[in-house]
């Protein structure tokens, strides 16, 4: 989507993507823009042959995939309807036979199976999702948001009444005022033009060409032409200061300073930058007071999502040795759509000694049945059961140290636990983190690892694969260019079946901090701050106690074995 293409949008457009900015404060040209809910993704290991685009086959391909493998048509009257359905419903017309009418068809054959997060991913779908796979892009090395948009939310979310349901008179009377300035700051306007929002990194195009804060960016060349941004929504500038890997994109900036003596001027520039490989960070470490460290995740998705969190977790543990290793953690999982299961059953293992992981249920291929398999943890070992009593595929293995590679064996990716086990830790969560955040955060919950403390999660316990259709064409380097996701699975975190969700050891509404606070600090993080001091100095008292019991064990053994040996 162009720049132009966005001004000539009907308001009713404009305002579906109004409705999802609402719950992401910032864009980032660095890490690809508006969070989204992520399917949790399982990929199929055995590569088919691809083949040159045929839509008759490709919709009998993406038909019988759907029919053995769907874990809702394992029920057999869904899955007649679907089959007296859908089975020959294109034979008899032309609608196959050229790519567009056949993706259609085959949308329609996947939606009308009515699950959301079943997809049928074109060319660019597939890409894209590739793309924050790798989390590899070229851009230039910019956090952007709408000028004023961060201070008028958190004004607005202060000013939320408090304790009362969705349904109060004031309740409603707060929601109209916050849509109002929700949809005030949604698009940028000459008075509200799109900022950075922070100080380039080093090292990125920005901070070489002298970017920073607050600079304002006015217009980008499109197509050798000056395009303002004023009517833009900031996403689709986002997407236009990305470009590939080495392209030049060229920017007009305003930028302000201060004299010597006080005075505000203002000066404005083109820059011309040269796109560079940037890393889309998903993981983010803060150190807090009294040994506690917040840990933050975006999603499950990238490549070195495991990397992050390894190195995030050293620093907590680094953090803590000035308290003998009892620190504490926060791990943030609130707007965390979710993601890649393998990423989240790796953060399992590093946060987790022992306890069950893990249910996963899916069915089996082509039957009404449906298979079982338990992952469980102890110290040194994950166990892999599947079924009642361990059939094929049960396998156990040596938790391994952690390695940094990207095939890994079994012992390697449930791997020793990182995080010492006094180590006292709080999940927070909200109604958008999803998916593989649930299973992450169940786990942690269930096993009595963790407390969860914030607002209840989405609710989504299904998870899909994604299959590589061989019908569907391929790219120059022979990758299919169609995939099918569809739902296959159950997930139980912790073995705990979850239809409504993570619900929050400690329930606790998210306000933003007071305007001369540091915005980080919302009600949220101050509570798990609070709670985590009262169970460090719980634990602190009790392992004082017990080292005084064992004093005191040691002292009386001591004047035993003395009485004993006195003894004639």
């Amino acid at each position: 989507m162009n720049l132009r293409f966005w001004k000539d949008q009907s308001l009713g457009v404009k305002a579906l993507v109004v409705a999802i900015l609402i719950a992401a404060p910032a864009f980032f040209a660095m890490s690809g823009g508006l969070p989204q809910l992520i399917a949790d993704r399982a990929s199929v290991d055995a590569k088919a042959p691809v083949h040159d685009f045929d839509g008759r086959r490709l919709y009998r391909e993406a038909f019988e995939l759907i029919r053995d493998r769907h874990f809702m048509l394992a029920n057999a009257d869904k899955r007649a309807a679907f089959i007296s359905q859908w089975e020959h419903r294109f034979d008899q017309s032309n609608e196959l036979d050229d790519q567009k009418s056949a993706d259609i068809a085959i949308s329609q054959m996947v939606f009308g199976v009515g699950i959301a997060f079943d997809d049928y991913e074109l060319p660019k779908r597939s890409s894209e999702v590739r793309q924050r796979e790798e989390a590899v892009f070229g851009g230039i090395g910019v956090q952007v948001i709408i000028k004023g948009r961060a201070e008028a939310v958190a004004e607005v979310q202060r000013r939320r009444p408090r304790g009362l349901s969705e349904d109060d008179p004031a309740i409603k009377v707060w929601m109209t005022e916050a849509q109002r300035v929700y949809n005030l700051y949604s698009e940028i306007t000459d008075e509200r033009p799109l900022i950075i929002g922070a100080d380039p990194a080093e090292g990125t195009p920005a901070k070489d060409a002298g970017l920073a804060k607050g600079d304002e960016i006015l217009k980008i060349k499109v197509d050798g032409e000056w395009q303002s941004l004023s009517g833009s929504m900031a996403e689709e500038a986002v997407e236009t200061l990305q470009g590939p890997i080495d392209s030049l994109v060229e920017i007009w900036i305003r930028h302000h300073d201060t004299t010597g003596d006080g005075a505000q001027i203002q000066s404005e520039r083109s820059v011309s930058l040269k796109r560079a490989e940037l890393t889309r960070s998903v993981v983010f470490f803060r150190e807090l007071e009294n040994c506690i460290s917040y840990v933050g995740l975006t999603d499950f998705v990238s490549q070195f999502a495991r990397s992050e969190l390894k190195a995030a977790l050293d620093k907590a543990v680094a953090h803590a040795q000035s308290c003998n290793g009892a620190g504490g953690l926060i791990l943030g999982l609130r707007h965390n759509p979710g993601g890649q299961l393998q990423n989240a059953f790796a953060f399992e293992s590093m946060l987790m000694e022992r306890g069950v992981m893990h249910v996963i249920r899916h069915r089996v291929t082509g039957s009404d049945s449906f298979a079982d398999q338990t992952m469980l943890l102890s110290p040194d070992q994950a166990v892999s059961v599947n079924g009642a009593n361990g059939g094929a595929g049960s396998f156990s293995t040596v938790r391994e140290a952690y390695v940094e590679r990207e095939t890994l064996t079994p012992g390697e990716f449930y791997q020793k636990a990182l995080l010492p086990a006094q180590f006292k830790v709080i999940v927070l969560t909200d109604h958008y983190s999803a998916s593989a955040s649930e299973l992450v955060a169940g786990a942690l919950q269930s096993n009595g690892r963790a407390l969860v403390l914030g607002d209840s999660s989405f609710g989504k316990n299904f998870g899909q694969t994604s299959f590589p259709l061989s019908w569907g064409g391929h790219d120059a380097s022979g990758s299919p260019l169609r995939q099918l996701r569809i739902t296959t699975f159950e997930f139980r975190p912790g073995g705990v079946s979850m239809p409504s969700g993570i619900v929050p050891d400690i329930a606790c509404e998210r306000y933003p901090a007071e305007p001369n606070e540091d915005p980080f600090f919302d009600t949220q993080v101050k509570a798990a701050i609070a709670k985590l001091k009262e169970q460090m100095a719980a634990q602190s008292d009790f392992e004082l106690r017990k080292a005084e019991a064992e004093r005191s064990h040691r002292d009386l053994n001591q004047k035993l074995m003395k009485q004993k040996r006195s003894q004639p």
